[in-house]
């Protein structure tokens, strides 16, 4: 079964109303805003340890911190976006074959919701490449969402699961529910207990219906699965570490991806968090919404010129530091108009100029990697600050030495920079 938790340690529970636009029930649960691993209720867990037959997508499942992520093609991931919060320090992803492969620094690239979903916040999914190509095939996005009642095959890197079916008895006192592991004939309540280790798994499970999945940083359109008895052989639930992994659907034996695990629900309030229930639901974000925005990253042509690397090294040298920021600020003041479209490629040694990688190279491009740099505690500028911009445009001394305050230095800096620049240009003209 599939199981689904915060990506943090710590584990953030709301109390929601779950209402679904196609079913007729209305539903009072904890929720968990991530997850993490599927569990599956059948006693033959190693069969789920696998890839099942007659469903592809389990190649292209990754593990990427203590969470799961999913291959799409031309080097291009998607995951919940509570997954990959730290752009400045993504880590790599390891497929199931053990390959591992790193993340291209500025890649990242967040969704947002389409004006058909009536929604104005951002989706928890986001995008990144890796560094090389590992050869998988490229898979296909569903382009509706399923149907009540489908049966869909999930694939997650969370926690494994204890071997035996447990019960417990859960009475209300005063108010508060209160959990007490119970002998089966006795229980009111059944599921089991959650383990300490995670592999990659698959289990499968019915759709119900669909709602808005709302936290303070994401608003994602989701559809709904039950883990419940009734299920199948291999029913699943998400849990802890399933948050990013892949949900399939197959008809007429063509599979596609329809979904990324998003979080969990916990229908009795104190359940034990290492335990999971029957009678709890899957949350899966609807991959059929954002189609037109994924294949449009994914199959978009590589940019002539762009690290595909490290976009913020811009000259090649594989590192990231001031003389990136004032290579590529030199760079855009020596342009007509402070701007360029991008007609060919400096070959393999850089300079990179267009660093986010929109055909054009301008402040853009210098914004970026002046907001990367400051991210991870550098000033775009090595210099003394008597130094005027245009005395130290051609220092680029890499490692800097001399680093800058930012904030408003950094801004009164660069401003002056590009006032230089266009009065430069007016006097050419």
């Amino acid at each position: 079964m599939l199981k689904l938790s915060p990506a943090s340690s710590q584990r953030h529970v709301l109390r929601v109303a779950l209402a679904t636009t196609t079913v007729g029930w209305l539903l009072s649960v904890a929720l968990s805003p991530s997850v993490w691993a599927v569990v599956v209720a059948s006693p033959n867990t190693t069969a789920t340890l696998s890839a099942p037959a007659g469903i592809p997508g389990w190649s292209n499942m990754g593990y990427l911190d203590s969470a799961s992520a999913v291959y799409l093609g031309n080097r291009w991931v998607i995951t919940a976006g509570h997954v990959a919060q730290d752009v400045t320090n993504p880590g790599a992803i390891t497929f199931t074959d053990g390959r591992v492969f790193q993340p291209v620094l500025g890649s990242f690239t967040s969704l947002v919701d389409p004006s058909s979903t009536g929604l104005t916040g951002t989706p928890d999914l986001v995008m990144f490449q890796i560094s090389a190509d590992p050869g998988l095939p490229s898979l296909d996005i569903a382009s509706k969402l399923p149907k009540n009642g489908t049966t869909l095959t999930m694939m997650g890197a969370g926690l494994d699961r204890a071997p035996n079916l447990i019960g417990w008895q859960v009475s209300n006192v005063n108010g508060v529910e209160t959990w007490k592991q119970a002998p089966l004939p006795v229980d009111n309540v059944r599921g089991f207990s959650l383990l300490d280790t995670s592999h990659m798994r698959w289990g499968q499970s019915q759709i119900i219906g669909t709602t808005t999945y709302n936290t303070s940083n994401f608003s994602t359109p989701v559809f709904v699965t039950r883990f419940s008895t009734g299920g199948g052989p291999f029913q699943a639930e998400a849990v802890r570490g399933d948050s990013g992994g892949g949900v399939f659907q197959t008809v007429s034996g063509h599979s596609t991806l329809a979904g990324i695990m998003e979080a969990q629900t916990f229908p009795i309030t104190g359940q034990p968090s290492n335990a999971v229930v029957f009678g709890q639901t899957s949350y899966v974000t609807d991959l059929s919404v954002f189609r037109d925005q994924i294949l449009n990253i994914r199959n978009a042509a590589t940019p002539l010129d762009q690290n595909q690397v490290n976009h913020f090294d811009v000259n090649g040298s594989g590192m990231v530091s001031a003389a990136d920021f004032l290579a590529l600020l030199t760079e855009v003041a020596s342009l007509p108009n402070g701007s360029m479209k991008v007609t060919g490629s400096f070959g393999p040694h850089g300079p990179f100029y267009d660093v986010n990688g929109d055909g054009v190279i301008d402040s853009q491009d210098e914004d970026a990697v002046s907001f990367y740099l400051t991210q991870i505690g550098l000033s775009p500028f090595i210099a003394p600050p008597s130094l005027a911009p245009a005395a130290f445009a051609s220092q680029v001394p890499e490692p800097a030495s001399v680093v800058l305050a930012c904030g408003g230095l950094l801004a009164l800096l660069v401003a002056r920079y590009r006032a230089i620049a266009r009065r430069k240009r007016a006097l050419q003209a």
